[in-house]
């Protein structure tokens, strides 16, 4: 640490604040940590233990962007003005200019403080109805911070002051009121080439800087022309990047080199970026001088972003990766479907009784893996109902656009009580006897399962059914419909 230059006991209260950890004014409510907490388990739990029976290949990408999506709406109900923004981040190489980048973009004076070109936090600058800074601390709790306090959340903090504030810290917001888009925030993301190795856990500059990149509606990628040329660092790190965000890439601090310089390594990081793979919006070059390299190009793409209406996503975004898994299932179903159709067709034509005996076994072995597959279908549409009953709470907290239950359940009720078979109906009928009255019995059946068995023609499988106690509306509403329509003198019929 260098010879003490500041107050000592002024940075002990910071550091006090900052580890802040209960605070009835500025802590989440307790039922909404509560309910964040739930989805977590839900997600990192309930939904791994279900993968373990089957999931498909990119199961991994489904949790992983379960998880971002799920730290995004985290921080969004910590700091909810965020929540109707459309998100442009910043990201590149440590010390690529960014902070300088949107200093020269927004103007100095236009920011409540100046952004010092180290900052170790993600940072994000919008609209306001005051100026303010306001950080969320690892226990998601707000703290106010000073001028002074932010422009030492610097990567060289401890050498300076002999603490490391930042560590606790995850993310700092800006507020603005001069900031020029009323929809828009930017998101200064830390350098991801040095990361802070002492803390030996996921908090990394990279992991940081990827997690806020890939939870962005708008990406700029800086790239310094006194590099020459877009490094092999940056190409894998946009490469692994969410390939659907649109990304724009600038050549900064473009008056280091010459203009002929700077229009080769443009045209050079063009055909790079395109020979990777990587699709861009453009590259364009740009510099603290202004008057060399204009911003009107820059500034027109962010007056179009401001343009597109924005809400928040968190809902399609979970609905989605919830439907991958789902429609890995209910392939696996109807493949197998059809199998199980060519094995009754085998046995029903066939007159060689050791080739039954073949057919039989491998049709019961398909039977009982459609069953498996049902039975985990069930469970993952029964985690997806308490997953989103329980987002459905915070949405309504926070002012988030949520389908409801009532409307989703609506809707499947309609779909599933008209004459056309599902894919899953279509296995079932498939099926023997004793299946489909030993799956009629079970609690973890969908709605759609029992509106299936519901219509069977058998007594027994009715039976089995009307036993279920966790039989939905729906079903009961069939079964009551087979009762009346059924001959009074009509036993146990198959």
């Amino acid at each position: 640490m260098n010879e003490q230059n500041f107050d000592v006991a002024a940075r002990y209260d910071f550091l006090c604040r900052a580890l802040t950890k209960d605070s009835d004014a500025d802590t989440l409510a307790y039922h909404a940590d509560e309910q964040l907490n739930k989805l977590n388990h839900h997600i990192n739990h309930d939904l791994v233990a279900l993968a373990r029976q089957d999931s498909p290949d990119g199961f991994t990408d489904i949790l992983k962007n379960l998880n971002s999506e799920l730290i995004r709406l985290r921080e969004f109900c910590e700091f909810p003005d965020l929540a109707t923004k459309a998100v442009v981040a910043v990201g590149g190489r440590f010390s690529a200019g960014k902070s300088s980048f949107l200093n020269t973009l927004l103007g100095k004076k236009q920011l409540v403080v100046e952004i010092d070109p180290t900052t170790s936090l993600p940072t994000y600058l919008l609209k306001g109805d005051s100026d303010n800074i306001i950080a969320i601390n690892l226990f998601h709790n707000k703290i106010s911070l000073s001028h002074d306090e932010f422009l030492s959340l610097t990567h060289d903090e401890k050498d300076k002051y002999g603490s490391q504030v930042g560590s606790v810290l995850s993310a700092v917001f800006i507020s603005d009121g001069q900031f020029p888009w009323q929809n828009l925030a930017l998101l200064d993301t830390p350098g991801y080439t040095k990361p802070d190795e002492a803390l030996n856990n996921q908090r990394t500059d990279e992991d940081i800087a990827r997690l806020q990149l890939n939870a962005a509606n708008f990406i700029i990628w800086l790239v310094s022309a006194e590099d020459g040329v877009i490094k092999e660092d940056d190409l894998a790190f946009l490469s692994g990047l969410n390939a659907t965000i649109p990304k724009l890439v600038l050549i900064n601090k473009a008056d280091k080199k010459t203009p002929e310089e700077v229009e080769q390594i443009t045209t050079l990081t063009k055909q790079t970026l395109k020979g990777h793979g990587i699709n861009v919006i453009d590259v364009l070059p740009v510099s603290r001088k202004k008057q060399d390299y204009p911003l009107d190009a820059i500034m027109g793409y962010f007056d179009q972003w401001n343009q597109t209406a924005t809400e928040p996503r968190f809902a399609k975004n979970f609905a989605k990766q919830f439907g991958s898994y789902q429609q890995h299932l209910e392939s696996a179903i109807e493949k197998h479907s059809k199998q199980l159709s060519l094995a009754n067709q085998m046995i029903a034509i066939s007159d060689d009784g050791e080739m039954d005996t073949i057919a039989t076994t491998i049709k019961n072995n398909i039977a009982r893996q459609i069953t498996d597959w049902q039975t985990t279908l069930a469970q993952l549409e029964q985690l997806k109902q308490e997953f989103f009953a329980t987002f459905n709470q915070l949405a309504i907290a926070f002012g988030i656009q949520s389908p409801t239950n009532n409307a989703n359940k609506e809707s499947a009720m309609s779909d599933l009580a008209t004459n056309e078979p599902t894919t899953i109906a279509k296995s079932i009928q498939e099926m023997d006897i004793q299946s489909r009255k030993q799956i009629a019995s079970s609690e973890s059946l969908s709605d759609e399962q029992q509106i299936a068995l519901a219509k069977d023609y058998s007594i027994v499988v009715h039976r089995a059914l009307a036993s279920n106690p966790k039989l939905c509306e729906a079903a009961q509403m069939l079964l009551l419909e087979q009762k009346k329509a059924r001959p009074n003198n009509l036993g146990s019929t198959l």
